[in-house]
């Protein structure tokens, strides 16, 4: 829960990031301008999950639209420069660490580890493709892929879905 006047001083969640985290966005400018933040161990919150976000489709989905909405955030607070520089750096970390973990992970038949891997590997992709559409908007907009994964259309799918079994 945020008190009102936090809203206030700051403003609300940025609207442009389309493919999620503007939650993290606006804790991260909340911690930047000071605001204490509190634990709440005593909270029972409940969510309920459907099925279908523990798909391998659903994964690949959301770790591209959480490596997109993270180069955002970077770029807002750290420039495009160094966000450029830490997507070369995830390539990297994706080619030489997580690359040949999945590899291992397919010959030993651990599904779990695989897909683990997998959206690691996706969040890379969308880390550097966002940084890409940042740094060259007209040369490389990518408009299609980032439609696919913006965040409200997903939030819609699941909603329709809930809707149509009755659930909400």
């Amino acid at each position: 829960m945020v008190h009102r006047s936090v809203f206030e001083r700051l403003g609300s969640f940025d609207e442009t990031m389309l493919t999620g985290g503007c939650d993290r966005d606006f804790l991260l400018r909340a911690v930047a301008a000071g605001v204490v933040m509190a634990h709440a161990p005593g909270a029972v919150v409940r969510h309920r999950i459907g099925a279908e976000r523990f798909t391998s489709d659903h994964v690949r989905w959301y770790s591209l639209q959480w490596g997109s909405s993270f180069a955002h955030i970077d770029a807002k607070r750290y420039g495009l420069a160094k966000t450029a520089f830490l997507a070369v750096a995830r390539v990297g970390q994706a080619l030489v660490i997580n690359l040949p973990l999945l590899l291992l992970a397919r010959l030993r038949g651990d599904g779990a580890a695989r897909l683990d891997r997998w959206a690691l590997l996706w969040r890379a992709v969308g880390y550097t493709r966002k940084t890409l559409q940042m740094l060259m908007p007209r040369l490389l907009p990518q408009e299609e892929f980032f439609s696919r994964i913006e965040f409200r259309r997903g939030r819609r799918r699941c909603s329709e879905e809930n809707q149509r079994e009755g659930d909400i």
